[in-house]
């Protein structure tokens, strides 16, 4: 069916409404931080992930055929896309942005094209040991951008073995309060996970963890927080002809 919803809607059961407005608070109280990390590793400003979160989510309550499914960036796309398109950015972030924009509309194309195709079946050509270490390298790669923010130091680099020198060398610059604060929000989670399995324990960490920080003069040792993110919807426009240029060679 071309328009899923029109299937299930007519079944609809209005006390499921409640439940179903508790499952979107939860989610947005879980995608919302997680897009905004996803962003930075994209090399985009953070609100950019909130927007993939949004009209990802749009399209696919319109279009999907799952009635219970999260939509959004994950976090290889999110480096992977961050990492290619570093160098024809040059820093420029309009033309970071623009180029990200062009990544995501090509993706789009060949995704609707593989639908058309049927090319689904390829995927089972991809061999397990490829996939382990795509995950391996992804999962190594995303902690070292992510290692400097829990040891509260600036990191820096654009490869693996780069972020880890960098990051051995700023080690005594550590900040005890902010390597504190992300070691007991880790326990927390692991503990959680063994003792309170299926409870939602990552959003009570992330709402604690914002209480903290906003109503103790905890938050003002060091920690860097987003600050306030542009109001509504950012402005549609056609990517720079330099930008265009750079992307096709």
């Amino acid at each position: 069916m071309a328009f899923p919803p029109a299937q299930w809607l007519a079944a609809y059961r209005p006390q499921w409404l409640a439940h179903d407005a508790i499952a979107g608070v939860t989610l947005a109280a879980y995608g919302i931080p997680v897009s905004l990390a996803y962003a930075s590793l994209a090399g985009l400003p953070p609100q950019s992930g909130i927007y993939c979160y949004l009209v990802g989510g749009l399209f696919y309550a319109l279009f999907g055929s799952s009635r219970q499914l999260a939509i959004g960036p994950t976090s290889a796309i999110s480096m992977l896309v961050g990492v290619t398109i570093a160098g024809m950015a040059q820093g420029n972030a309009g033309r970071w942005a623009d180029i990200a924009a062009l990544t995501a509309l090509l993706m789009a194309c060949m995704c609707v094209l593989a639908w058309l195709l049927r090319l689904s079946s390829l995927v089972n050509f991809i061999s397990e040991t490829i996939l382990l270490g795509f995950k391996a390298g992804a999962a190594l790669t995303i902690a070292m951008t992510q290692l400097p923010k829990l040891f509260g130091v600036k990191g820096g680099g654009e490869f693996f073995f780069e972020r880890m020198a960098i990051l051995g060398s700023q080690i005594p610059e550590t900040n005890v309060a902010v390597l504190t604060f992300g070691l007991v929000a880790l326990v927390a989670l692991l503990l959680g996970e063994k003792f309170l399995p299926g409870r939602p324990v990552a959003l009570g960490v992330v709402v604690a963890s914002i209480v903290v920080l906003s109503v103790t003069p905890l938050g003002q040792l060091g920690f860097k927080i987003v600050g306030e993110l542009p109001k509504g919807l950012p402005a549609f426009h056609v990517p720079g002809e330099r930008g265009c240029a750079m992307w096709t060679g």
